[in-house]
């Protein structure tokens, strides 16, 4: 009887073993991402879906070595990093059976503490790596045409930072800094900056702090002086346009709009008074 209840037992192990096996077969089929089991480098097993992704057969891949699927010019540091037997998640180039190169991103992990076979999740990040250079080469034109630009521009992010500033900002405030020099810069720390290029600095730190504060579409015209000089002639008056953090925002050198207005206020005085003596005349 005591054999019988051993050998029950026994086979109740056995049999829960192969349903988890099961399960986790099912499992490893039924997840998007390709999973390969490794020992010292060379693949034990992997789902269709790691078969798939690599271009070869399940029957193919097993014992090859995963070195063969890493492409040329970075073999040899993905293998030692692989090797180093540590849980880790790297991006690397791999490539298909077709010789087509694809970008994997890898999440492995020993099996168990101290052992050489790794169980390793493998996704296709090609599509979004393209589309992210394609993103950043459309910001690099951007850029570019930003800053090219004679008016001033400032592009702040929602945390309050500086993502990008132009020359003609930097020069329509006297700073010294090149404009890769003020990205990161917490808000408050710009505004001590570009103070001192404003006539009436308190005036102006009240203002644009309200500006800020609301967060609403703006319009501040305040007279700055062009790099820090104190002379009349050099007094410039300033437009601001932006919403609030994470916008654009826009510092345009207005003096000669100013000097057009002010001349067309002169000659409207003039015209008035001329016309008023010749109505006193009549």
């Amino acid at each position: 009887a005591r054999r019988y209840r051993q050998k029950a037992v026994a086979y109740d192990r056995e049999a829960a073993l192969r349903e988890s096996q099961v399960r986790l077969a099912a499992f490893a089929e039924a997840t998007f991402e390709g999973i390969v089991e490794t020992e010292a480098g060379r693949i034990l097993d992997c789902n269709d879906q790691f078969a798939r992704m690599s271009g070869y057969s399940v029957a193919e891949l097993k014992g090859m070595k995963i070195v063969n699927l890493i492409a040329p010019e970075v073999r040899d540091r993905v293998t030692a990093i692989i090797l180093e037997g540590r849980e880790l998640v790297i991006e690397y180039a791999t490539l298909r059976k077709d010789g087509t190169p694809i970008v994997v991103e890898a999440h492995g992990r020993p099996v168990s503490p101290g052992s050489t076979k790794r169980l390793t999740a493998v996704r296709d990040v090609t599509k979004r790596k393209k589309a992210e250079s394609e993103l950043q080469n459309t910001l690099q034109r951007f850029y570019s045409v930003l800053s090219s630009m004679y008016s001033g521009l400032l592009l702040m992010t929602d945390e309050g930072r500086v993502e990008f500033a132009n020359q003609a900002f930097c020069d329509a405030y006297g700073l010294k800094e090149a404009p890769a020099d003020l990205v990161g810069l917490a808000s408050r720390d710009l505004l001590e900056k570009i103070l001192p290029a404003f006539q009436h600095p308190d005036k102006a730190a009240a203002r644009i702090r309200e500006v800020l504060q609301r967060g609403q579409p703006v319009r501040v015209e305040e007279f700055g002086m062009q790099g820090g000089r104190t002379a009349l002639r050099d007094y410039i008056p300033l437009s601001l346009h932006g919403q609030s953090f994470g916008r654009l925002w826009i510092y345009t050198d207005i003096t000669e709009r100013k000097r057009t207005e002010e001349a067309l206020r002169g000659s409207e005085v003039r015209y008035r008074t001329l016309f008023n003596s010749i109505d006193a005349g009549f």
